[in-house]
């Protein structure tokens, strides 16, 4: 085991939810996505509703999801290839569960997704977004 440094975190946050997400294709590295998590201590921090992606090709942040409608800790997170849940399923999708939204708080029951495009984007596309504006995450389940 070594001890390797990875990119700086955007903000002043943890990376509890974290994957590693093909954004631009099979011949570019899977982006690394951090959703939610907290700003300061997880007693009594800020949880935060970011979505940040680390593009390891350009060794830089983008913000590909938008904003989260609300922030969150500790969740899990599924990439479900097309057609899995339903045989009409366009796209891949992103599932966030099990997370929680107040310090010692229980999981909460709904579950957070977001269609992503059947063909993947641009790099440009990507770059463009700002984190502070709100993505088309949608309650997918309660």
């Amino acid at each position: 085991m070594e001890l390797r440094v990875g990119p700086i975190l955007p903000f002043a946050e943890g990376a509890c939810t974290v994957a590693a997400i093909p954004l631009a294709g099979p011949n570019h590295p899977p982006y690394i996505c951090s959703f939610g998590d907290t700003n300061g201590n997880h007693d009594t921090g800020e949880f935060l509703p970011h979505a940040s992606c680390y593009d390891r090709v350009a060794n830089r942040w983008v913000h590909p999801f938008g904003k989260l409608p609300f922030g969150f800790d500790h969740g899990s997170l599924t990439l479900i290839p097309p057609g899995v849940c339903h045989s009409t399923d366009p796209s891949p999708r992103i599932l966030i569960f099990n997370f929680r939204t107040k310090t010692y708080g229980t999981q909460e029951a709904k579950i957070m997704a977001y269609d992503l495009p059947n063909q993947p984007g641009s790099k440009g596309e990507f770059a463009a977004l700002s984190p502070e504006t709100p993505g088309p995450w949608y309650i997918y389940g309660m």
